[in-house]
């Protein structure tokens, strides 16, 4: 059925209930080309000139604009894709409308965003702004924002840019980035009867854990960047060794994300998280 010009609600609705769970921290999701294809078709409708460009296969950002292409631009940027549905007490996929909230996976991170924007921007031409309005709707936010690479790598550009994550609508003008590593410590095996022999990677492990609370301590007295604060440390995942009568032959393999935190122009400390997925 089609959403009636300018519709958030609608608009959200129906972005919210297309399954576009990142396809590498949910594999068995089909990514976000439905939702970006359904969005494109939605803005086409509204009077949008719309493209579709893949910066991996299948899996497209929706560029779509309002107003002269050769007046200054106005870019309003949300992602698609979301995270997973483990853990979930209601339908991640039915956007049911309860006490007027809109519940399901991607309502707040960030749908509810994506169809904001997309409303606020025929509000914006249909007012008469002589100015260009670009909407940007990217891929893969949630993991490594290859869509935003890709798109910066096409040159598309703006004067001024709003993204519309969740913030219970406070303004946010810095932003905190991240980076991850995967540590893989190896041991040697041997029967727990011969642990003189063997070198326990898991009880390395845990030294190394030991020693990165230490340096997440120090940080209480090193920078701290006016609104964001300071940086830090966070191991989310561990897994290792082989089974309970050897010692931990295989190193312990962790996600490492290092979450380097900065506001342009100013490189800030950052944090690291160790983790197989991003949150």
């Amino acid at each position: 059925m089609p959403i009636p010009r300018g519709d958030a609600v609608a608009l959200a609705r129906a972005l919210i209930q297309i399954d576009s769970r990142n396809p590498t921290l949910a594999p068995d999701s089909p990514g976000e080309g439905d939702c970006a294809r359904t969005l494109a078709s939605v803005l086409d409708d509204w009077g949008f000139s719309v493209q579709l460009t893949e910066s991996v296969s299948g899996r497209p950002n929706v560029i779509a604009r309002l107003g002269p292409r050769d007046a200054p631009a106005l870019m309003l940027n949300g992602h698609l894709d979301v995270v997973g549905v483990e853990g979930m007490t209601h339908e991640p996929f039915d956007a049911n409308v309860r006490g007027n909230r809109i519940y399901g996976r991607g309502s707040a991170d960030m749908k509810g965003g994506v169809a904001a924007m997309c409303a606020a921007a025929v509000k914006g031409a249909d007012a008469g702004s002589t100015r260009q309005i670009l909407v940007a709707a990217v891929v893969d936010e949630e993991y490594e924002s290859l869509g935003m690479r890709a798109l910066l790598a096409d040159g598309i550009r703006a004067d001024a840019a709003i993204i519309t994550e969740p913030t219970r609508l406070a303004i946010c003008p810095a932003h905190r980035g991240f980076v991850w590593m995967e540590i893989a410590l190896t041991g040697r095996a041997a029967h727990g009867s011969r642990y003189d022999i063997g070198v326990d990677a898991i009880t390395h492990a845990g030294l190394l854990l030991a020693q990165l609370e230490k340096l997440e301590r120090t940080r209480e007295s090193g920078p701290r960047h006016q609104l964001l604060g300071r940086g830090s440390l966070h191991a989310s995942k561990i897994q290792g060794g082989v089974r309970i009568s050897r010692t931990g032959a295989q190193g312990d393999h962790r996600r490492v994300r290092q979450c380097a935190r900065e506001s342009s122009p100013v490189r800030r400390p950052g944090y690291i998280e160790y983790g197989t997925a991003p949150e």
